[in-house]
C-alpha cells in the first residue's frame, strides 16, 4: 500500500545464522555464526588423437557449507550443499561436439533467514552441443552451423514450488549458423542466424 509515512528500517531477520541465537526480547541475532566451509575436487583427461583431435573428460563436486547469498526474498543461508559438475568434449580439425552437467543437491535445507522458510532443492543442468566449421572459395568463405539441446531439472520436494510444477523437466533447443566472406583483403561481409525452442511452462 503506497504511504506519505516515513518508512523505518528493516526489523530483525526471525532465523538466526547456523551457530547463533535470537534475542527473545529484541528478536536480534545473537553470538558468532558458524564458519563458512568449501571443499572442492576435480579431475581431468584429456587425449590427443593423431589427427589434429583432441578429447576431454572431466568433472568434479563441491561441498559449501554455511554459505550466504541474496535473493529476491532476501538473505538465504545454504546449510549443506552438493554441487557436482561434469563435462565431455571432441574437436576435430572441423567439428566439435560437447556435453556438460552441472547438478546440485541440498543435503540440509537452505533458509530464508526473514521468514524462516526452509527450501529443499534437487536440480540439473544438462546440455548437449555440436558445431560443424569449414571453408570454401579458397578459404575466402568460412562457415559455421551447429545445434544444441539443453535439459533442466528441478525438484524442491514441496517447499518452493506447487506440487503441479514441481519435479519438473524443461528443454530448450537452438540452431545457429554464421557465414563469412571476404570481400577483399580488409573487408569481411558477416552474416549470422539463430533459432531458439522453450517449452518452460
Amino acid at each position: 500500500m503506497a504511504t506519505d509515512s516515513a518508512v523505518g528500517p528493516p526489523g530483525p531477520e526471525r532465523t538466526p545464522l547456523n551457530g547463533q541465537t535470537l534475542d527473545p526480547a529484541t528478536g536480534a541475532s545473537l553470538g558468532t555464526p558458524d564458519d563458512l566451509m568449501s571443499t572442492h575436487g576435480s579431475a581431468r583427461v584429456d587425449w590427443y588423437a593423431g589427427n589434429g583431435a583432441v578429447g576431454t573428460i572431466d568433472g568434479g563436486i563441491a561441498r559449501i557449507r554455511n554459505g550466504l547469498g541474496i535473493v529476491g526474498s532476501g538473505r538465504i543461508q545454504v546449510i549443506d550443499d552438493l554441487r557436482p559438475w561434469a563435462r565431455a568434449a571432441w574437436s576435430a580439425p572441423h567439428y566439435t561436439v560437447s556435453a556438460w552437467y552441472s547438478g546440485r543437491q541440498t543435503l540440509e535445507p537452505q533458509v530464508v533467514l526473514g521468514s524462516g522458510q526452509r527450501q529443499e532443492d534437487v536440480s540439473a543442468l544438462l546440455q548437449i552441443e555440436g558445431q560443424y566449421r569449414t571453408t570454401l572459395s579458397s578459404e575466402r568463405v568460412r562457415l559455421v552451423t551447429g545445434a544444441s539441446v539443453r535439459e533442466a531439472r528441478i525438484d524442491s520436494k514441496g517447499t518452493l514450488f506447487d506440487p503441479i510444477n514441481d519435479d519438473r523437466r524443461d528443454r530448450s533447443y537452438g540452431a545457429f549458423g554464421q557465414i563469412e566472406y571476404d570481400i577483399a583483403s580488409r573487408l569481411s561481409l558477416i552474416g549470422a542466424l539463430r533459432w531458439d525452442r522453450g517449452d518452460l511452462f
